[in-house]
């Protein structure tokens, strides 16, 4: 059986980096037992590459759609099994950094239920998370619901509470659905994502010479 790895982010911890470089050197580490599935893929606009469609499908959304209905889950779940019995692939990796929204646990459990499924976060020190979150939003936001300050920013969503900003009772809750001896925790520091954030990554759920396979990522 492949093992499967969801990797989750967090957001603001280099998740980007690590799905492009998945997403655009797909065939070459198929070809070399590494899958990054089709199914549940953004195929269009700013989500292309992450697997945002099955995210939002298991109730993991950062819009206004609804999750998925049974039969649309149903079907995603055929067609990852058929897409990983079809490659022969001993990796499979799935991302999206919405399953660290605040959302009921139910249907992520259902799904990934008998598979031999692990997840992947990556954790910044709050010190710096923050800020990096705050100076995004200000980038980003034209007419944000709080004033244009670090200190309502914190406060707005710290009241919000739209996704786990306290590390622990996510790591809980994923552990209840996966088991805690699967949970890969990893620090997002440079000094310890050598020689790369990817192959970091890569190192971490097993198959660090795909690294070599292709051309590494930018830094930065």
């Amino acid at each position: 059986m492949a093992k499967v790895f969801l990797h989750i982010g967090m957001n603001k911890t280099g998740s980007s980096a690590i799905q492009s470089y998945l997403h655009h050197n797909r065939q070459a580490l198929k070809e070399a037992g590494l899958l990054w599935p089709e199914t549940g893929l953004d195929m269009g606009g700013p989500g292309e590459g992450y697997h945002y469609r099955l995210s939002t499908a298991l109730g993991f959304g950062a819009g206004p759609r609804e999750a998925g209905d049974a039969n649309e889950r149903r079907a995603l779940r055929k067609a990852l099994e058929a897409e990983i019995a079809a490659s022969e692939a001993r990796t499979v990796v799935i991302s999206s950094e919405y399953f660290v929204l605040r959302r009921k646990p139910d249907m992520l459990a259902e799904f990934f239920d008998g598979l031999d499924a692990s997840v992947v976060v990556y954790l910044r020190r709050h010190d710096a998370w923050w800020p990096s979150l705050f100076a995004q939003a200000i980038k980003t936001t034209p007419k944000p619901p709080w004033r244009r300050s670090f200190e309502s920013y914190h406060a707005f969503h710290a009241q919000r509470q739209s996704q786990y900003f306290e590390f622990g009772p996510l790591l809980d809750d994923m552990a209840a659905i996966f088991g805690r001896d699967r949970i890969i925790v990893c620090p997002y520091e440079a000094g310890q994502n050598q020689p790369n954030l990817v192959a970091h990554f890569l190192n971490r759920i097993g198959v660090p010479d795909l690294a070599d396979l292709v051309p590494p990522p930018p830094s930065g």
